[in-house]
Parts: structure tokens; sequence; C-alpha cells
């Protein structure tokens, strides 16, 4: 059997390169690229490797300044590079340590975060097509096993994915022998991270001990991951399109954004925990959430659980997830069981009632609405931006919150304590004021909606 050239060797590295990136990724030549860097053996390959392919790309590095001078010397090494390439680098400083605790977070979590925004904003901001990271495939059984410890389900067995969004990882096919074989034999140096062989760090510890013994009993294991991965990735892909077609039943958006989730039917699923982790693993919740809602199903309701940008709330038939971000009044929902809740010195008493003659509709505390067209949750709200509604006795015309206010001479300072009833994503009565055409009672109407306010009392 005759053995393979230098050339041959880097030529056929290089193709890999292509085909991957090319076919597998689907990126067009024609597009540019934001090479994530550090100066070890793995990004500085991806950028001689893009540099021969004569791609579009510039460098992007984070100093986090957690190793002294080692961190000075990467950050100068890729600053060399660039100048020696001509490419464009951008470099960012962080004060890592002092982030790290003010958020509560470990440091491996910190620098993730900090990279990946700062990443996004820098490829936004001058219109690059992708993100690269130079994640390989060893990387990706590491990956597997950090997850298998942590207990994270399906979703973290699957490897680091090839792409995420606007990050793609060309060299997810290699190993990390190919890689260094290629920088050996081109000549080419790099940085090493003396924090690598620091063995306090679990990825450090699978990669030094554990693997070492997994070669040992299969010296082809790397072989038999790139189709244990295939597989567990198709697996994947099957419960997700379960999980889509179970969202159709389970999930409710209301007209305020907030995504209302009816644990009841959650709870009939064969695997609630992995349909509601596969729910709110996109809001960025993790995995412990779907596990502690799951394990202890009796939460008092208004319990709640924080991701970065979004709040999961626990009411009595539904998780509400609602964006942190967005100014949205204080909402308060009414389940079709509720008979009375508590809001601003208030008592607001729900019931449901036959239609009468002797049924009094004059007095503006109390509100009666045809039953067929209530839809349930209710929700209490204060006014929002773009809110309209029907008044009754106008007919079916419509008229904006904000000008109904006007007509009413509200005072300013009072319009925001207004409150607000909703029905679905209608208004069904500016509370203490009008109620909504869309809900008028008839002679025809066997059974109303009663809502009354009146002042607590103490």
């Amino acid at each position: 059997m005759m053995t393979m050239t230098f050339k041959e060797k880097e030529n056929n590295f290089i193709s890999l390169f292509e085909s991957f990136l090319f076919k597998e990724l689907n990126f067009r030549k024609s597009e540019s690229l934001l090479l994530a860097v550090s100066g070890g053996a793995d990004s500085t390959a991806l950028i001689y490797i893009c540099h021969k392919l004569k791609l579009n790309f510039a460098l992007a590095h984070c100093n986090f300044n957690l190793r002294g001078e080692e961190s000075k010397g990467d950050e100068v090494f890729i600053e060399n590079l660039a100048s020696q390439l001509e490419k464009k680098v951008f470099v960012k400083h962080f004060d890592t340590e002092k982030i790290a605790k003010s958020e509560n977070l470990t440091i491996q979590e910190t620098a993730r975060n900090l990279r990946y925004e700062w990443l996004e904003s820098i490829r936004k901001e001058n219109e690059y097509s992708c993100i690269a990271t130079a994640h390989h495939h060893d990387d990706s059984i590491e990956t597997f096993f950090i997850n298998l410890l942590r207990g994270s389900g399906l979703n973290g067995l699957c490897g680091i994915p090839k792409r995420n969004g606007k990050v793609i990882r060309p060299l997810l096919f290699a190993q990390r022998q190919q890689i260094e074989h290629f920088l050996e034999e081109n000549d080419f140096s790099y940085r090493t991270d003396s924090s690598n062989i620091e063995e306090k760090y679990t990825r450090n510890k699978i990669r030094h001990k554990l693997i070492p013994i997994i070669e040992e009993l299969n010296p082809d294991f790397r072989k038999v991951f790139y189709g244990n991965f295939e597989k567990l990735q198709s697996a994947q892909k099957m419960t997700d399109e379960a999980v889509n077609q179970l969202k159709k039943k389970l999930l409710k958006k209301s007209a305020e954004g907030e995504i209302f989730i009816a644990a009841k039917k959650l709870f009939l699923t064969p695997q609630p925990e992995l349909v509601l982790n596969t729910i709110i693993k996109e809001f960025g919740f993790s995995p412990g959430v779907a596990r502690q809602i799951c394990l202890q199903k009796d939460f008092q309701s208004g319990k709640q659980f924080l991701a970065k940008d979004y709040r999961l709330i626990i009411d009595r038939n539904h998780f509400i997830i609602s964006n942190l971000k967005v100014d949205s009044p204080t909402v308060v929902i009414i389940n079709k069981e509720d008979e009375k809740i508590q809001l601003d010195g208030y008592t607001y008493v729900f019931s449901k009632v036959k239609n009468s003659s002797d049924l009094d509709f004059t007095d503006p505390e109390t509100a009666f609405f045809n039953y067929n067209k209530i839809e349930f949750p209710l929700r209490i709200r204060s006014r929002m931006k773009g809110d309209y509604f029907y008044p009754y006795g106008m007919g079916l015309k419509k008229k904006k919150i904000s000008d109904f206010f006007t007509d009413q001479k509200i005072p300013l300072s009072q319009k925001d304590t207004v409150r607000i009833l909703c029905s679905g994503k209608k208004i069904a009565w500016v509370i203490g004021y009008r109620t909504d055409e869309r809900f008028r009672v008839n002679k025809k109407n066997n059974y109303l909606l009663k809502v009354e306010r009146r002042v607590s009392k103490d």
C-alpha cells in the first residue's frame, strides 16, 4: 500500500474541509466569515485553511485576562498573524472574573456568554455572513461525556451542533490529531493554553484521564462516535418533530406576547420533562428547570424561574413564559374555576349566572358578558400601546383605548391606573367605564359571566 506524500495529505485534509464547509454547512464562497480565534492549534489551523482557500474572512480574539502574560501573548500572536496575512482583526478585553462574580456564574459560563455576545455584535456591525469557531470532533466527544454526567438528556448527547444560527463549525469533521499533523507538517506555529493541562476542569479530566481508557478499550472509538452522533441527532430530530405537534395542543400565545403552556395536558404526555424542556430551552431555560417542575408538580401559584431574558411563572393551570426585556404591565390571570381575586385594593368576584330580567345592568362596577363568547383564562392588565376595543352601544365601531380615555376625560395621571379585562386576544371591559360590543348580552343567552369589582374590606 502506497504512503501518502505530505502534499497529498495536506490536499486531502483541505478537501475534506471544503466538502464539509460547502456541502454540509451550505456555505457559499461569496459569503464572508468572522473567525473566532484564540491562537491555539485548532483556531490557527482554521485561519491557515481559510487563507489557503482564499475565503473572505476577518479574525476576532477575546482576551479574558485570566492567564496574565500568557493571555497577552495570545493576543499579540493573533495580531501578528492577522498583519502577516493582511487580515482585519478585532480584539476585546474582558474582566471575566469580576463579571462572573457579579452574575453568579462560573468562569467558563461567563467567558462563553461574553464571547458569543461580542462575536455576534461584531458580525452584525460589519455584516459578516457567519461566525466560524474551531471546534472539532474530539471537542464534541468531550462535550458528550460532560453532558452525560450532568444528565442533560438526549439533546446534550448529540455532540456540538455543526451549525447554530449564524455560528458554524467547519472543523467538526476533523480529529484533534489530524489538525495538529496539518500544523506540524506545514511548520505553522501556534499558542498552547497552559490551563488545558490543569485537571481541575471537568473537560480536562475527561480528555486526559477518561479518553485514554476508552481508547485503550477501542482504538477506533472516535470513528464509532461519528456514527453515534448521527443516530442520536436523528433521534433528536424525531423527538423535536413529535414535540412540535404537541405544541399545537399545549401552547397559546396571549395578545401581550406571553406563552401559556397547559400544565394538565403536559403531564398527560408520555414524557412531560422531555416535552417541557424542548419547549422552554428555546427561551434559555436550563434542563434543570423542566426537571424541577416535573418532579414537584404541586408548586404554589406565583413560583418563578428566571432565564437571561425570560421569566417562567407557575400558575394553577399554566406555565407562563414572558419576556423580561418587554415593559409589559402587571397581568393577573383568572382561571375558569377562580371565584375571587384581590388587586389594587379591590376584590373582583366572578360568577356564572342565569340570564334574567332582574339583573342590574346599570352598576358601572359590575359587568355582564355573553358566557359563550368568553375565553379562559381571563386577564386583567393595564393599557398597552395599540390597544383598541368596540365600545358597547356604538355597534361594531372600533376605537383606540387612548381615544376612548380622551373622550372620557380621564386625567393623564390616572390613565395607567385604569384596568382592562381581556378574554383571549380581545378586550372585554375597560373596568368601571365600558364593556365591549362583541360580548353583548341578549335574550337568547341562557348564561352570563358576571364580574363585580368592590372595594376590599380591611
